[in-house]
């Protein structure tokens, strides 16, 4: 019973951006174990709530293969279907669909497993989506804050100690561990310094900068920026976690 209620919480459909879904680790246990893809934050994503307009679609003559393409604004990922593609059968290039799904890989291609594709045809919805992600990208930054002030804790009691006092989930204290081990390992210690001392700092600057009133896109402040781009992203990501920043569109940033 305890194992299928972990198995429950650790199959969330998260609300996510595809920047997310495509730029992360990903990660196969094999068995009964879902895969996943680690945010550089922490979060497992394994299934996801993704909100964004179809780019492009196929469906072969015998409707045994489907594929269609999403594009949010912050990334584009394919979601493909074998067999069973009656999820994508309807879907028409320019829809704005609310797409919730399994995160796969193969061949070195990220991808997602359609469950369910519900066109959205309310013009409110993408507000309230970029309201609900901004939300929990700022509670998610609080539990990230709490574990990493108390990681030198063994793990054990780490978990115990973030689920009684804060009700942090332990699947949420082991990703963020693991994204901070993975970027160490990835040879990415250095660049998570520079992160820490001088990017955030350039990344709100240069958005000051660059801000008529609109935002930035992601392109010109990582090009203004010249800095690495994966330090400018996380960056950025960190901003957009603690609520310094937010998205008015998808791609564009701006100072709260």
């Amino acid at each position: 019973m305890i194992r299928i209620e972990k198995e429950k919480r650790r199959l969330t459909a998260y609300k996510a951006r595809i920047k997310d879904i495509v730029s992360g680790k990903f990660v196969s246990l094999g068995g009964f174990n879902p895969s996943y893809v680690l945010t550089n934050y922490g979060l497992r994503l394994s299934r996801v709530h993704v909100l964004a307009t179809v780019i492009n679609t196929y469906i072969t003559e015998d409707k045994k293969y489907a594929f269609i393409v999403l594009d949010d604004g912050t990334g584009i990922v394919r979601s493909k279907a074998f067999q069973d593609t009656a999820p994508l059968a309807n879907v028409k290039v320019g829809d704005v669909v609310d797409f919730v799904g399994k995160v796969r890989e193969y061949n070195d291609e990220r991808y997602l497993v359609p469950e369910v594709v519900a066109p959205v045809s309310d013009p409110n919805f993408e507000s309230m989506r970029k309201l609900e992600i901004l939300l929990f990208t700022k509670k998610w930054a609080q539990k990230r804050k709490l574990v990493l002030e108390n990681k030198n804790l063994p793990v054990d009691e780490l978990k115990k100690e973030m689920f009684e006092k804060h009700k942090i989930d332990e699947n949420d204290v082991e990703g963020i561990l693991e994204a901070e081990e993975s970027a160490k390992d990835g040879g990415e210690t250095e660049a998570v310094a520079v992160d820490n001392k001088t990017g955030r700092e350039i990344v709100l600057k240069v958005i000051g900068e660059l801000d008529k009133g609109e935002g930035v896109s992601y392109s010109a402040i990582i090009e203004k920026a010249n800095l690495p781009e994966n330090v400018t992203e996380s960056a950025m990501n960190e901003l957009l976690e603690e609520g310094s920043c937010y998205e008015p569109k998808p791609g564009v940033i701006k100072v709260l």
